[in-house]
């Protein structure tokens, strides 16, 4: 009888160290064939064994779901969702949030990838610190290519002051992308479900851009405790021009002026004055940029617009439009001063 009691404990203790144990990986995809095999592959490889795969299909037009439910037929930790509609990174991740049952969550874009042990450093980095919330640097990938100083470069130097415990005021800091310091919202947090469920935070379905940041910051204003961002460059990040980061349009920065307007105003008293006046100055320059960006709608015709984007966007074709519209910007100012 006294075995059996044992036993129970033993039983009883195994499986809470389980559930503590236990990583959602949340992947959002969006027409993401070519890319998310490669994605979901690497969660699969993880040297941290007590893991879920989430992948929450946003409706893609292409065949990302069907990879994605193949892959399922070989690893049973692989759970596949498709939304009803199409609802944008966010929905998506709270789609993938809800499926989840682990004790950590983390995200994995569907054209990125991670190193083996990038889950079992993370496990151990948030235990040993008694972390709600942690981070590791990405390594940027360019052309697929992670075998040379050209194609991959960590996005924050080994170096950098940032490094170590982070705070909200450095991490809001960052969104002035000074050279020494680049944006730390592209960085994919490591996070104690129960922080996320007794504050009932979730991503921001009105953001198309910025809702990780935002979500961070909702963590950083619950209380979150003993945030660490690593050196480990253990998270594996493609860089391509057809990133919605990369192309904001001016909708997106207006919804980011409110919504971080509306953060601001609703967590004002949680806030330090640094934090809310950078806030304040960032959120000027989202208005200042969307400005700007209804302005050069207005001026140019579409078609002309594509077209000088595309011919930016062609290395050989760059330096010769720049010359060209230098040459013509001179022309008109010598015409304005005869005039006068």
């Amino acid at each position: 009888m006294l075995r059996g009691f044992w036993l129970d404990v033993a039983g009883l203790m195994f499986n809470m160290f389980e559930k503590e144990n236990k990583v959602s990986i949340l992947i959002a995809a969006y027409n993401a064939e070519k890319t998310i095999e490669q994605c979901v592959r690497s969660a699969m490889a993880q040297t941290h064994k007590n893991i879920e795969i989430i992948v929450v299909d946003d409706v893609s037009t292409d065949s990302t779901l069907k990879i994605a439910q193949d892959l399922q037929k070989f690893d049973a930790r692989i759970v596949v969702h498709q939304r009803e509609h199409n609802g944008g990174p966010g929905a998506a991740r709270n789609s993938a949030l809800e499926l989840s049952t682990g004790y950590w969550v983390t995200v994995l874009d569907s054209d990125d990838w991670y190193f083996p042990n990038r889950i079992e450093f993370l496990f151990g980095l948030a235990n040993k610190n008694k972390s709600d919330l942690v981070f590791d640097n990405l390594l940027c990938i360019k052309d697929n290519k992670i075998d040379s100083k050209k194609n991959s470069e960590p996005f924050i130097s080994s170096e950098s002051s940032v490094l170590g415990e982070l705070t909200l005021e450095m991490y809001v800091k960052s969104f002035s992308r000074s050279k020494t310091l680049p944006n730390l919202g592209y960085l994919k947090p490591f996070i104690k479900r129960s922080i996320l469920a007794s504050n009932n935070i979730r991503y921001n379905t009105r953001l198309n851009v910025g809702e990780d940041s935002l979500l961070v910051m909702e963590l950083f204003a619950a209380g979150a405790k003993n945030v660490i961002f690593a050196d480990e460059l253990l998270y594996c990040y493609r860089r391509h021009d057809s990133s919605i980061s990369k192309n904001m349009s001016a909708h997106d920065l207006e919804m980011q002026v409110r919504e971080y307007g509306s953060f601001l105003r609703s967590r004002q008293h949680v806030l330090s004055r640094e934090v809310a006046d950078r806030l304040r100055r960032q959120i000027e320059y989202y208005v200042e940029s969307s400005r700007k960006r209804r302005s050069w709608n207005s001026l140019l015709d579409n078609g002309l617009r594509v077209f000088i984007l595309e011919t930016i966007e062609k290395k050989e074709m760059r330096k010769y439009f720049f010359r060209s519209l230098f040459k013509y910007l001179k022309l008109i100012s010598k015409s304005k001063n005869k005039a006068v």
